[in-house]
């Protein structure tokens, strides 16, 4: 049997670990509490000899995982001629584990036309918590006031939908609303919206 050696260098296999181990959650999470199972007992037998002379305190270790499951759906997309970016828009739902509380929010986020964020965390949108729901983004760009008139559809029963409209400035700044396009219900749960800029009107 031949034998041979095998050279590996740190900058090669730190990524192969990164994608193929700490890539799974169970996993990263596992060597999370052993890790700091690890450096709890090595504080122990530290304070043992003699090697630390203050107190250890507590060494619980407390970890905190979340409790909801988020669900991003329906994205839209306009274009800002002024600032020369995209604005892509979603909803997103959810439940909390804890109280089944249900979670209905819309979010934003702004692209350069290559591609690239504009920010770092895409920013919310009429957030809202509890029975209403408020979903189904879409938006237009006013290029003479350089702001976004957002349309939506927000009810409190799957069958029972409202159309409304909030406006907000380019960077994602509320400016009025959210307010419906309607007295009655209407029962709709997709609303389309265009600026025409002839007339400057939604």
């Amino acid at each position: 049997m031949q034998k041979g050696a095998i050279s590996v260098e740190t900058q090669n296999i730190f990524p192969i670990i990164k994608k193929f181990l700490y890539s799974d959650h169970d996993i990263f999470l596992r060597e999370l509490i052993s890790n700091a199972i690890d450096a709890t007992q090595k504080l122990k037998t530290l304070a043992n000899k003699g090697v630390i002379k203050s107190e250890l305190g507590d060494l619980t270790i407390d970890i905190e995982i979340a409790t909801t499951t988020l669900h991003e759906w329906m994205p839209s997309i306009t274009y800002n001629h002024f600032d020369n970016e995209f604005l892509v828009l979603w909803h997103t739902t959810g439940v909390r584990e804890e109280g089944g509380e249900r979670m209905y929010s819309m979010h934003a986020q702004r692209i350069s036309p290559d591609g690239q964020l504009l920010t770092e965390e895409p920013f919310s949108i009429v957030e809202s918590f509890g029975p209403e729901r408020r979903i189904l983004p879409n938006a237009a760009h006013n290029p003479s006031t350089n702001e976004y008139m957002v349309a939506f559809a927000m009810g409190q029963e799957v069958t029972e939908w409202d159309p409304f409209i909030t406006v907000i400035e380019s960077d994602g700044s509320p400016v009025h609303g959210p307010l419906p396009l309607s007295e009655e219900l209407t029962k709709a749960n997709h609303v389309n919206i265009v600026f025409n800029a002839h007339k400057k009107q939604y």
